[in-house]
Formats: C-alpha cells, structure tokens, sequence
C-alpha cells in the first residue's frame, strides 16, 4: 500500500527494474566514494558522490511504495 493509501500504479516488473536501479545507483556511488577518498580532489568534486545516492534512495522508495 502506498504512503496515501492509494492504488499503486507500477507493476511487478517496474518495481523490480527500479529496485534494481536503486541497487546499482547505491554501488555506483560506494565505487565513486572509494575512488574520491583515494584520490586529492577537491570537496566539490567529492559533494557529487551524493547524487548517485540520491538517485538510488529515490529509485528503491520508489519500488517499495509502488509509485
């Protein structure tokens, strides 16, 4: 059941390419975090390490609410 007691409007097979979505943005973003700490770079090159995570936090909330 989604968050506003709605229909949900995504399949089994979306919700299962969004989580999968999600999963890989996640590693992405732990790769890109390895990469980045090894590395001199600087802060703002590290602050893009948030997107991937964004990205991944959005793609899973997505699959688990059916939206």
């Amino acid at each position: 059941m989604s968050l506003d007691g709605g229909i949900a409007n995504i399949g089994p097979r979306g919700r299962r390419n969004r989580r999968t979505a999600g999963i890989v943005l996640f590693a992405l973003g732990a790769v890109m975090t390895a990469l980045l700490w090894a590395e001199p770079v600087t802060p703002w090159a590290r602050a893009l390490v948030f997107l991937p995570f964004v990205a991944g936090a959005v793609c899973v909330f997505q699959a688990r609410e059916k939206t």
